[in-house]
């Protein structure tokens, strides 16, 4: 029987999807065509979270195409933020190793509002205003589910790995590192996996920025309830998509895609909200820097670089 042996755990729009797929390029490794089966995600209720929940026959069986490799893994961004993932995966491999990618928190904040609002999860209101919002009532949007912030508060969830798996056993990436030095950033992740580190993969662009093709026609399915998210989330597309092959769900939803939207590089958000932002950050940002021994102090006085490139 085969099952993973490492795991990207998040954090989401960090780089997770282009990893996975540069990964799966190594002949050493072994990752399925899906990504983020999030069976240990017990926190999130939505169907998509939950379609192997409970069923651990389901979720090997992602990995029955393993052979020869010597590692084998799987990613779900959904890991990061859960109270309980860590546990369960260390009850399930307490020898895994896990990838964790980071990403300066304002930067992250563009690329998580623009992909929720490509889904149609928010609507209308802008980022700034969010943020605003949150700043002066950091109470209403505590939790990693509905605030923004939160989300890029990593210290805390950063611990929780290391504490479960030893900081040997944990291996940080932040998505600086990959704009910088893509290459060596790979090399170091096979050589955490203990793979051949000479292995250089096709690095093409996954999972870029993208808004809708045609706004009027987004809008009008939002009224009806039919946006990306929605039918994602839906029992009856589960239900669909389980019976078809990985290979062939990927490539009807890449064509899906390819229709409904176009790439787009993201708005950035106003000086003054950062430097709020920033404030709001420094003391988690300062906890994580010597939690990873990691000077990080750019990421309280530098403005972000927004790009689309290998998001998410």
């Amino acid at each position: 029987m085969n099952k993973p042996n490492f795991f990207i755990a998040g954090a989401p729009k960090c780089g997770t999807t282009a990893m996975h797929d540069y990964l799966r390029q190594h002949p050493d490794i072994f990752m399925p065509v899906e990504k983020e089966p999030s069976y240990f995600h017990v926190d999130h209720p939505s169907p998509q979270f939950q379609r192997y929940r409970g069923n651990l026959q389901k979720y090997l069986a992602l990995f029955d195409d393993a052979t020869s490799e010597r590692m084998i893994g799987e990613a779900s961004p959904g890991y990061f933020y859960s109270d309980q993932s860590a546990r369960e995966i260390y009850e399930f491999a307490p020898d895994a190793k896990i990838i964790l990618m980071l990403r300066e928190p304002v930067d992250m904040l563009n690329s998580l509002y623009q992909h929720q609002l490509y889904m149609g999860d928010v609507a209308g209101e802008s980022l700034e205003s969010v943020l605003q919002n949150e700043l002066e009532s950091p109470e209403q949007s505590n939790d990693t589910a509905h605030g923004y912030l939160p989300r890029v508060q990593y210290t805390s969830h950063v611990k929780r790995y290391i504490d479960t798996f030893g900081r040997s056993q944990v291996h940080i990436i932040l998505f600086d590192d990959v704009r910088s030095d893509l290459h060596g950033t790979y090399r170091q992740v096979l050589e955490f996996l203990n793979v051949d580190p000479t292995f250089v993969p096709e690095f093409k662009i996954v999972n870029s920025s993208k808004v809708v093709r045609d706004t009027p026609i987004h809008q009008l399915m939002g009224l009806f309830g039919i946006t990306p998210q929605a039918l994602r989330d839906s029992k009856v597309f589960q239900k669909i998509t389980g019976l078809l092959p990985p290979s062939i769900y990927r490539r009807l939803i890449g064509i899906g895609i390819s229709f409904y939207s176009r790439p787009q590089r993201k708005n950035t958000i106003a000086p003054d909200v950062i430097q709020q932002i920033h404030e709001y950050l420094k003391s988690d940002i300062v906890s994580l820097s010597q939690l990873i021994d990691r000077d990080l102090n750019q990421w309280l006085t530098d403005s972000p670089v927004y790009v689309s490139d290998n998001e998410a």
